[in-house]
């Protein structure tokens, strides 16, 4: 591989950047961060608040990695984190864009506690909140690809951009339209991207559209806390998935890995890859989610 001295911005240290053993499972399942130390690549994890610290806790025994804070929708932080890069490593070969999430307030669905009715919902979330979601989801990962496309450009370098996505945004989901839309504008500025990189000569651009996997933002959404099965949402969606299961951290990592080395996917750009379980090979979205009840 040609991952060794390599340097990757992560940004985004969640489940799927860190990993975590699988619900069933006995043994740890490592998350991209992880992988790319073990490939001999040196790792800045970038986060607004601790997890890109407990990253480098959990993994510096691993190899070169270091934590920087930066909110991924402020341009100006994002460029010193670069800066930062540079200044310590000598270059940024590879960024890894998986910062985002859903936003709960966006999340349009009944609220038995309230008597919030579905449409009601639809019909109350504010254009604050959708900015929120596409910030988080898209715009992240604009500025990410903005900064590393000017480094490039003025190094003469070349280098990977692998953007985590979401399977929502190649088939809409349910209850979550606006992330779901967020991701769908991912996709669309990824073949740009591409596009623009390929066309200067510095790079390729790249999609992992994740299916559903057991994180910290989800759990209580899938699986009760009380009895350890899934919800009644839990059951839908996994009745809905080929394999019947959930996706894992290390199968991300390994299409993330794979991706980011120009020694396997040089011919690559442009694309987006499934990790998924077969999520998109059966339809969730024409459930009856939003019926009145």
């Amino acid at each position: 591989m040609s991952l060794t001295e390599k340097t990757v911005l992560a940004f985004g240290a969640g489940a799927i950047a860190k990993g975590f053993v699988p619900e069933g499972a006995t043994e740890f399942s490592r998350g991209y961060v992880p992988a790319f130390l073990e490939a001999g690549a040196r790792v800045v994890v970038v986060s607004r608040g601790r997890s890109a610290d407990d990253a480098v806790e959990l993994f510096q025994d691993l190899g070169n990695i270091v934590a920087v804070h930066c909110d991924a929708t402020d341009r100006i932080g994002v460029e010193s984190v670069f800066y930062a890069a540079v200044e310590r490593y000598g270059g940024v070969d590879v960024i890894i864009n998986g910062s985002g999430g859903v936003q709960p307030a966006t999340v349009v669905a009944a609220n038995k506690e309230t008597g919030q009715t579905a449409s009601e919902k639809f019909r109350d979330i504010t254009v604050d909140d959708i900015h929120k979601v596409f910030d988080a989801n898209y715009t992240s990962k604009v500025i990410a690809a903005q900064v590393f496309s000017d480094y490039l450009l003025n190094s003469s370098r070349t280098g990977s951009v692998v953007n985590i996505t979401s399977m929502s945004g190649l088939r809409p989901l349910s209850k979550v339209m606006f992330y779901s839309d967020a991701f769908a504008s991912v996709e669309s500025f990824t073949h740009n991207a591409a596009s623009f990189f390929g066309q200067n000569g510095i790079g390729r651009v790249n999609n992992v559209a994740v299916g559903f996997m057991l994180g910290e933002q989800n759990r209580k959404l899938l699986v009760d806390e009380n009895t350890g099965l899934p919800t009644p949402r839990g059951s839908e969606i996994l009745s809905n998935i080929a394999l019947g299961r959930h996706v894992t951290p290390k199968e991300i990592a390994s299409m993330v890995l794979y991706l980011a080395d120009d020694d396997v996917s040089s011919g690559i750009t442009g694309a987006t890859y499934r990790v998924d379980a077969g999520f998109g090979l059966i339809d969730l979205a024409l459930t009856a989610a939003y019926r009145p009840t």
